[in-house]
């Protein structure tokens, strides 16, 4: 209901590659008028909340050099595809304006051709860089600066997914592309993957040495805060059973341009 998949911002992605012409084929198309059970003309853009929601949630999953957040099973390289973007472009142009020269600059294809003027295809501005709490992710997003310097800081608390990790309550911050506190993401079907997956190779608090429980988690969202001068996020976990309490709270200080600190 936010948005986002039961599984990670690249496996979103794939399946709105495969979705989202569905919405744009029906577009315009006219119920009869011995069809009862619907009327009208098909504008699911206007018609659905929720469709708005999928577009909306791409941008918010991004790095602002437009990579997806590296989080749960994402690859560290992998980008919305040009497809998703020019439809964007077309039918949220007051999300999407500016984005696919910043991502795809050299994108073209069939629906660029019928449906995008030259001026969408050449508008380039930084990508829309919101403070977001993704209520059914269970991932916050707090940011700091504009262009590709910006700064983000992350805090995951995902139920349980086929695509996800064993990572309630793990951070990762970004000083533009530089990363200071990474997570691994995802790197294909392979032994590795499960070193990838773990608690270890996450940045959180480890209990006992052991790693979080996972189909058995719950997570609650505490509260989020964002202002000029920092924005905070608290959740917690029942990844650790033994543990009366698992919580985390972190705040992003923001100082000069695209220069903050975590606490």
């Amino acid at each position: 209901f936010d948005g986002c998949s039961s599984e990670s911002p690249s496996y979103t992605g794939m399946y709105l590659d495969q979705l989202l012409i569905v919405p744009e084929t029906l577009h315009g198309y006219a119920w009869s008028a011995g069809f009862s059970a619907r009327s009208g003309v098909v504008d699911l853009y206007a018609q659905d909340p929720q469709l708005r929601l999928m577009y909306r949630s791409v941008l918010d999953t991004l790095l602002p050099d437009g990579r997806y957040l590296p989080l749960s099973d994402t690859r560290l390289p992998s980008k919305p595809s040009s497809d998703i973007l020019q439809m964007g472009t077309r039918r949220y142009p007051e999300y999407y304006g500016g984005v696919l020269p910043q991502i795809h600059p050299k994108a073209s294809g069939e629906y660029a051709v019928f449906n995008l003027t030259d001026d969408a295809l050449r508008d380039s501005r930084p990508l829309p860089l919101a403070e977001v709490y993704h209520p059914a992710w269970k991932t916050a997003v707090l940011r700091h600066g504009t262009g590709v310097e910006a700064d983000t800081l992350t805090l995951a608390f995902n139920p349980p997914g086929g695509h996800r990790h064993y990572d309630n309550l793990a951070l990762f911050y970004a000083d533009g592309p530089r990363t200071l506190a990474g997570d691994l993401g995802y790197l294909g079907d392979m032994p590795v993957n499960k070193w990838i997956r773990s608690t270890a190779s996450h940045n959180l608090v480890i209990v006992d040495g052991r790693e979080q429980e996972f189909s058995g988690r719950k997570t609650e969202f505490g509260f989020m805060a964002t202002s000029p001068l920092a924005s905070v996020i608290e959740a917690s976990s029942t990844a650790y059973p033994q543990c009366p309490e698992y919580r985390r709270r972190v705040v992003l200080v923001k100082l000069s341009e695209n220069e903050s600190l975590a606490i």
